[in-house]
Formats: C-alpha cells, sequence, structure tokens
C-alpha cells in the first residue's frame, strides 16, 4: 500500500482539470510504481547474487544462477509490459500534445526517461535472447562448466550492473519530473 501514497502526491496530484475520477489514473500510477519497484529490486537481487556467486567456484554455481536467471527473466518482462502500457496511459494524460513533449522541461524529462528505457529493454534482450538460453544450457551440462560459462556470468553481471546504473539515472530523472509537474502547453 505505501506506493499509492507516493501515487496521491505524484502524477495523479498534477491531473489536468477536468478529470474528476482519478482512480484510474491512481491505480495505472500505482501498478507502475509497483512493476518499476519489482524490476528494480529484482535487478539489485540477481547483480549481488551474481556477483557473490561469481567469485566463488563458477562450477558449481553456473546452474544456480541459470535457475536464477531463468526464474527472472519472465518477471522482468512482465514488469516491462506492465511498465510500458501503465506509461503509455499516464503520457496520454499528462503529456496532451507533440508540443508538449518538445516544448516543456517535462516532456523531455520524458523523452530522456525513455530513451534510457529502450536501452535498458535492449540490455535486458541481450540477457534473455542471449545469455539465459546459454546459461540453462550450461547448467544443465555439468560438462561445459569451462571458459564459456565463466564468461556468460561475466556478461550477466556485466549487463545487469549497466542495466542498475541506468535504472538509477531513470529514477533520477522520474523525480525531477515530479518536481517540475506536468507538461503544459
Amino acid at each position: 500500500l505505501w506506493p499509492v501514497t507516493i501515487s496521491l502526491n505524484s502524477h495523479s496530484a498534477s491531473l489536468p482539470t477536468g478529470i474528476t475520477l482519478p482512480v484510474v489514473p491512481l491505480i495505472a500510477d500505482w501498478m507502475h510504481l509497483i512493476a518499476a519497484g519489482t524490476w528494480v529490486g529484482g535487478l539489485v537481487a540477481l547483480a549481488t547474487t551474481v556477483i557473490s556467486t561469481r567469485t566463488a567456484d563458477r562450477t558449481s554455481n553456473v546452474a544456480f544462477i541459470g535457475a536464477l536467471v531463468q526464474r527472472f527473466s519472465p518477471l522482468a518482462l512482465a514488469c516491462v509490459l506492465v511498465l510500458a502500457l501503465t506509461g503509455a496511459f499516464q503520457s496520454l494524460i499528462l503529456v496532451a500534445s507533440t508540443g508538449a513533449l518538445t516544448g516543456t522541461d517535462h516532456g523531455w524529462g520524458l523523452v530522456l526517461k525513455l530513451g534510457l528505457v529502450a536501452i535498458l529493454i535492449g540490455l535486458g534482450a541481450v540477457n534473455l535472447i542471449w545469455v539465459r538460453p546459454r546459461l540453462v544450457r550450461q547448467s544443465s551440462d555439468t560438462l561445459s562448466h569451462g571458459a564459456d560459462a565463466g564468461r556468460q556470468v561475466a556478461i550477466l553481471a556485466n549487463v545487469v550492473g549497466i542495466e542498475i546504473v541506468l535504472t538509477m539515472s531513470v529514477l533520477v530523472i522520474v523525480g525531477a519530473m515530479t518536481q517540475i509537474g506536468r507538461a503544459h502547453v
């Protein structure tokens, strides 16, 4: 319930005049926050686990890391889908025109945020399409826990680390956008 209090003071608080029932935007904002928190929290937990197990014996940990990535990937994908749907809905309400997108500080913040999110989705796709299948395959083949397994774990750790830095950048931008208010043009 804690994210509801944030929703009451963020996007929902700056709704355009004329919206008398802000329940749907409030729910969309709440879902957006839950999905973002789940994704970011999952990334941090994934990075922490991968980094800590990476320094140990890779032969015994590839199966664990493969299973971890196998479980996190669908969750991350679901979070990204919820973020995309709720973000698009909020943008329709809060950024009512193309002029508001490119003619206001809030709009430019949104453009920057969307650019970083596009990079994040690309990095997530690398993990989903490239790293995850190789880790899962190697975790089931005990003879392949050699250099390639270590290389896949290193790629995963690097990509997740970059994702965390970009995600923190997105959160800083969102904080600034909340302070700016909605796009008026």
